[in-house]
């Protein structure tokens, strides 16, 4: 899978040696996850990298697990420097396409902040009602919001 978007950057998948690079850009992005979990979904062909082919260097992406046969987001985010152009919807984008190729019917994901919650929201996401949420997803969002989206 690849995904050229404009100003030379382009969507990949993440190779398992670049877990380390990638859990910096993920904790620099204000969404720390550690470079064994990274390595792990990256052997599993489930991480994205958004990477600027100018310099070089991934600059956001996107990791996913699975969690009672729903597509569990794990990690979404962009370098602050690049926000506002796309990067993180095109993220998102090939997460919701590799969810339906791969045959859920629907993902979940914790956002950590406000803005990213209303960035899913502006994306058709919606919050699962407290009351009506599985344990197991209860304890995903460990009291914050849990927001989903049918794929």
């Amino acid at each position: 899978m690849k995904r050229e978007l404009a100003d030379g950057i382009t969507i990949r998948f993440g190779a398992v040696d670049e877990a380390p690079r990638l859990a910096i850009i993920a904790r620099r992005a204000g969404d720390p996850i550690d470079a064994e979990v990274i390595d792990a979904f990256a052997a599993a062909g489930r991480v994205f990298v958004a990477q600027d082919l100018v310099g070089d260097a991934p600059i956001g992406l996107a990791a996913v697990g699975e969690l009672d046969g729903i597509l569990a987001v794990e990690c979404l985010c962009v370098l602050p420097d690049w926000r506002g152009r796309g990067i993180g919807s095109a993220l998102l984008t090939s997460v919701e396409e590799y969810g339906r190729w791969a045959f859920f019917g629907q993902a979940l994901i914790v956002p950590r902040t406000a803005p990213a919650a209303e960035f899913l929201f502006r994306r058709g996401w919606l919050t699962i009602d407290a009351g009506r949420m599985p344990p197991d997803v209860a304890r995903l969002g460990n009291g914050n919001a849990v927001l989903t989206r049918r794929l």
